[in-house]
């Protein structure tokens, strides 16, 4: 009968359970209808690709049955990629994980990945339906979102490099993090270039391993040394460009450039640090630097 039919549902055959519905009395409808909950079903317990998906919701929504064809689009996203909402009743944010690191791009990702399954289908309408479900589906704690628990790991090019054992590891979405470094980690290549440059713009050869060390510093994620650093001497003597190769190896998104004079007590300016790697700002100009509390707390880890 039509319960051992589908008393399997991985091998059920609705070719022929429809034969067998017909026949006692034309009840296609309702095994349509049976049809397309398997359908919902099956599709919230495995990968599915594009093209069903986008079928299988349009079925439904002509069906009306809007919720659960929006439904089928939530479950493929949390299924394929990796998403947190923050939780914040004002302003949450979606981040995604991308090529090794989580963006804050989250909604507008979603929106491509929905217009890209949908294509002339995809509205504002449905667009919201879904993350109406989706933000609470992914939420999670802020704090527990941006603790840094990863403190000696940081992503390259090439995977997530650990600074104390020099060791590669492939991504994973597991690990969150919010930075990765322009450069490939490889062991064995030399910059003679770069020794050389730094020969000529430092005062002493022994200064070239303390610059080294700077760049270092410069990648831990804890601010263990409490120590700030500040390049002199006259014009034209190296220290811009000694700057741009440390803001180059670090990367351009992952520095911030503050100067000294914008760090007082009562400047909403600070908040540019967040997830960032190192502060490298140019010259201090002229002015007197009159309030140092703020530069103080955040060197010495008050902040």
């Amino acid at each position: 009968n039509i319960f051992s039919l589908v008393k399997d549902v991985k091998k059920c055959d609705f070719k022929e359970a429809l034969e067998y519905l017909a026949n006692l009395g034309g009840l296609e409808k309702e095994l349509e209808e049976s049809r397309k909950k398997y359908i919902t079903s099956l599709n919230q317990q495995y990968d599915i690709e594009k093209e069903d998906l986008k079928s299988n919701f349009l079925s439904l929504v002509k069906d009306k049955k809007d919720n659960a064809a929006t439904e089928l689009i939530v479950e493929y996203i949390k299924k394929n990629y990796y998403i947190y909402t923050t939780k914040n009743d004002n302003k949450s944010e979606m981040w995604i994980y991308q090529n090794g690191i989580y963006t804050p791009q989250g909604k507008s990702e979603v929106k491509k990945i929905m217009r890209d399954i949908l294509d002339k289908w995809f509205n504002a309408y449905y667009y919201n339906q879904v993350m109406n479900k989706l933000e609470p589906d992914t939420f999670i704690e802020i704090d527990n979102f941006f603790e840094c628990n990863y403190i000696n790991e940081i992503p390259v090019q090439n995977g997530i490099l650990n600074i104390l054992t020099k060791e590669i590891n492939e991504f994973t979405p597991k690990k969150i993090f919010f930075n990765k470094l322009p450069v490939k980690y490889n062991p064995n290549l030399e910059c003679p270039q770069i020794d050389k440059f730094l020969s000529d713009v430092l005062s002493y050869e022994d200064d070239r391993n303390v610059f080294y060390e700077l760049g270092g510093f410069c990648l831990l994620k804890e601010y263990k040394f409490e120590k700030a650093f500040m390049f002199v001497g006259g014009g034209r003597n190296g220290k811009d460009k000694s700057l741009e190769l440390i803001k180059r190896t670090i990367g351009i998104n992952n520095c911030c450039a503050i100067p000294l004079t914008s760090l007082v007590s009562d400047s909403f300016i600070i908040s540019e640090f967040f997830g960032k790697m190192a502060n490298i700002a140019g010259d201090i100009g002229g002015v007197g630097l009159k309030d140092t509390s703020m530069f103080k707390a955040l060197t010495g880890r008050s902040i």
